[in-house]
C-alpha cells in the first residue's frame, strides 16, 4: 500500500479492520508478520487466513506543517478461494 508523502521523513502508520470489526486498529509491526513497512510503503500478505473482507488506512498526524493523510483501501477474498 503506497502511503508516500512529499516529505519522506513524516511517520506513517497503518490501521486495519476486517469483517464485522467496527473500529480500525493500529497494525503493530512488531507482532503482525503479515505486514512489512519500507519507509512510507506497506506490503500486506497472508490475508487469506484472516477473513473475507479487509480495510486498511494510512494515517499520519500533522507533523512539520504536513496535512494529515487519510488513505483507505479495501480488499476482498474471492469467493471459493481457500
Amino acid at each position: 500500500m503506497d502511503c508516500r508523502l512529499n516529505d519522506p521523513n513524516v511517520s506513517v502508520e497503518l490501521f486495519s479492520k476486517s469483517g464485522s470489526m467496527q473500529e480500525f486498529q493500529r497494525v503493530d509491526l512488531r507482532t503482525d508478520s503479515s505486514v512489512k513497512q519500507n519507509g512510507q510503503n506497506f506490503t500486506i500478505t497472508g490475508l487469506y487466513s484472516k477473513g473475507r473482507e479487509f480495510s486498511f488506512r494510512c494515517k499520519t498526524d500533522r507533523q512539520a506543517g504536513t496535512p494529515p493523510l487519510m488513505k483507505e483501501v479495501k480488499a476482498y477474498r474471492a469467493p471459493g478461494l481457500k
